[in-house]
């Protein structure tokens, strides 16, 4: 039945192949060039479909040098019917074997797809745990999913302080995210005086004190953040910090200081989609030329925003009825 459907073993590992490079490309297009990368033509995962045994040629040598691990790896996966659900049990070299379930459809290619992102996402969990984080807490924001990795991460990483402490960020990051703060709050203050460098759990107790109402703390902990930044790190991520400075200055009333934050994160990173929006919201605030704002939002959008990220915002709404800005929604949203 998957073959009748088109769901032989090459396309299926191929589609998984794809869904791959497809997290990490849209990490890649707002922090760092990201790789999932192949050392040999031949690939070393096997799909093997309803036990029909349908190996494959490798499609991906899994690299594992987040880990420590200069060695190729062995994907398999299986892929079969149980009563009402479509089962993947898959096994890569040095871990135990995973299996996901999806309920049957109609159409064998929707749960097929659900469990083709769950492979994806599982390799890469085993390879590049660094883009699966990025994409999970600044892509997607999938609380749940970025709690349990940030999680795993903290186990795996105990006596690298470098990987550590993105670990610590990325787990008080996803408790954020479900507006946990107290506890987020409890938990960065247990960490924070192990680091030397702990930039990234000052961006996250700064995001947290501003998402409360505590601007002038945030302001606090956000400047610290820059002074403990790793030199290494993303122009995304630093500019970023400018950007939740500019929001804490703006929610103070301190509007130019907050539009010379905002432009200061565009000139540390050009598609900063997130300062582009601000700043247009900052204009809309001190009611400049129409024009002007509608400038930013696409400069914005062209860069990434998400056009949910405009309709959602309580700050836009004065904007939503313009026809001009509808035309613009509407572009992007169709591009999406």
């Amino acid at each position: 039945s998957f073959e009748q459907a088109g769901h032989s073993g090459p396309v299926v590992a191929n589609r998984i192949y794809y869904r791959i490079q497809q997290i990490i490309q849209r990490v890649s297009a707002t922090e760092f060039s990201k790789r999932y990368s192949t050392s040999a033509t031949e690939t070393d995962v096997s799909v093997d479909l309803a036990g029909m045994g349908l190996p494959l040629k490798a499609f991906v040598e899994t690299l594992g040098n987040a880990l420590g691990i200069h060695r190729g790896k062995k994907i398999d996966a299986d892929i079969f019917l149980e009563k009402n659900m479509v089962v993947m049990l898959l096994r890569i070299t040095g871990h135990n074997a995973e299996r996901f379930e999806a309920p049957m459809n109609d159409a064998i290619d929707v749960p097929l797809k659900a469990l083709i992102l769950e492979a994806a996402e599982n390799i890469l969990k085993y390879s590049n745990d660094e883009v699966l984080q990025t994409y999970y807490g600044l892509i997607e924001q999938i609380s749940d999913k970025q709690i349990r990795l940030a999680k795993y991460r903290l186990e795996i990483y105990k006596d690298k302080p470098a990987m550590l402490v993105n670990a610590v960020a990325a787990l008080v990051w996803g408790l954020c995210m479900v507006k946990k703060y107290d506890e987020a709050e409890e938990k960065i203050k247990e960490e924070i005086p192990k680091f030397k460098r702990p930039g990234r759990i000052y961006v996250i107790w700064g995001t947290l004190l501003m998402q409360v109402g505590k601007c002038e703390e945030a302001i606090e902990k956000l400047l610290l953040a820059i002074k403990y930044t790793a030199k290494n790190e993303s122009k995304y991520r630093k500019a970023n910090i400018l950007v939740t400075i500019g929001r804490s200055l703006s929610r103070l009333g301190r509007q130019d200081e907050a539009i010379e934050y905002f432009q200061k994160a565009i000139r540390m990173d050009e598609n900063s989609h997130g300062a582009y929006f601000n700043l247009a919201k900052e204009h809309l605030r001190l009611n400049h030329a129409a024009e002007l704002i509608h400038e930013l939002l696409e400069k914005g959008l062209a860069r990434g925003l998400k056009v949910k990220a405009v309709l959602n915002d309580p700050d836009c709404k004065l904007m939503l009825d313009d026809p001009s800005l509808k035309k613009l929604l509407e572009k992007y949203l169709e591009e999406g």
